[in-house]
């Protein structure tokens, strides 16, 4: 594996994991995150807990279903993990159009984080871009969190 698919797999694990949870109220076994990875049962193990130690996982008890990506706190997330939930609970609290600029205001994180959130909240599925517009010379997306999360 190389080092550009490392973050892809991570992130396509901890995406799996919770959408996974959202849809059966319970967290998936590790063959079926392995086989919706597509990837050996030995290198989800391994990755899951390098998972866990990096705050974006939570590991609870023995068993099969023991890998929680619902269960994760911010206190318990890096930076970029933090701030993607903040821009998650902002846009979920915000009335009408959902925009970076909306959620600059309602978290007070820098437009660029802001971006790199949403960015990553739409790869993962908690949000989309519902619309598109050229404002003074600048493009503006609209977004829409999808579902409950």
């Amino acid at each position: 594996m190389t080092r550009q698919q490392t973050p892809a797999l991570s992130e396509r694990l901890i995406a799996f994991i919770a959408r996974y949870e959202r849809e059966q109220g319970s967290p998936p076994t590790l063959r079926e995150i392995a086989e919706a990875a597509g990837v050996s049962h030995t290198t989800v193990l391994l990755w899951l807990k390098r998972l866990v130690k990096a705050g974006r996982l939570t590991q609870n008890g023995q068993g099969g279903r023991i890998y929680s990506a619902l269960g994760v706190t911010p206190g318990d997330m890096d930076a970029e993990s933090s701030a993607a939930m903040q821009v998650l609970r902002a846009a979920q609290r915000l009335p009408g159009e959902i925009t970076s600029e909306a959620l600059v205001e309602a978290t007070g994180l820098p437009l660029a984080r802001v971006r790199d959130s949403l960015e990553t909240l739409r790869e993962l599925g908690f949000i989309e871009t519902v619309n598109h517009r050229f404002i003074e010379g600048k493009h503006q997306f609209i977004y829409a969190v999808k579902g409950e999360v």
